[in-house]
C-alpha cells in the first residue's frame, strides 16, 4: 500500500504487487495528512490515477474526481473536516473512502432548482454503483463510493 505524507513526491516506497492477470490486480492508497479542500483531494487523486492501468483521459476517471470533490466538500461543510481519505482500485473501478467526525448520515434532499446546493449527495449516488455509509458511534462515519471504470485495455 502506498502512503503519502501529504505532499507530492513524499510518497514512501510501495509494496510490490504481483499482477498475474488484469482481473486480479488491486491497489490502494491512504494519506497521513488528510485533504481539507476538494482541490487538494482532487490533486492527490490525480497523482494516484496514472498508476492504474485504466485508459488515460477516461470519462470514468473524471467521475472519480467528481465523487472525491463532493465527498470532501460535504465533510468540510457539514462535519468539520476529513479525518481519513483513501482510494482503492481494482479491475471494476475505483472506491473513494472519506471519513469525518460526524455520525450524521447524509440524505438526498428533495430536488429544488431554486435552492443553492443540495445536489452533491444525489450526484454521488448517480456516479457510484455502490454507496455505503458506516457509522462508528463516537468516531464519526466513513462513506465509501465505488465508481465503475472501464476495464484495463489489454496489451497488444
Amino acid at each position: 500500500m502506498a502512503v503519502e505524507a501529504g505532499q507530492a513526491g513524499d510518497r514512501e516506497a510501495e509494496q510490490p504487487c504481483e499482477r498475474p492477470a488484469p482481473e486480479q490486480w488491486h491497489r490502494a492508497v491512504e494519506w497521513r495528512s488528510f485533504p481539507q479542500t476538494s482541490e487538494r483531494a482532487r490533486d492527490l487523486t490525480r497523482s494516484y490515477l496514472p498508476s492504474l492501468p485504466y485508459a488515460a483521459g477516461s470519462v470514468d476517471l473524471d467521475a472519480v474526481l467528481l465523487v472525491v470533490s463532493e465527498l470532501v466538500t460535504n465533510a468540510v461543510r457539514h462535519a468539520d473536516g476529513v479525518t481519513a481519505f483513501r482510494l482503492e482500485a481494482g479491475p471494476g473501478g475505483v472506491a473513494v473512502l472519506v471519513s469525518d467526525a460526524s455520525a450524521r448520515r447524509p440524505v438526498i434532499r428533495e430536488y429544488a432548482p431554486a435552492r443553492a446546493g443540495g445536489f452533491g449527495w444525489r450526484l454521488v449516488h448517480q456516479l457510484g454503483n455502490a454507496v455505503t455509509v458506516r457509522v462508528d458511534p463516537g468516531a464519526g462515519k466513513t462513506i465509501r463510493v465505488h465508481v465503475p471504470v472501464q476495464p484495463p485495455v489489454p496489451a497488444a
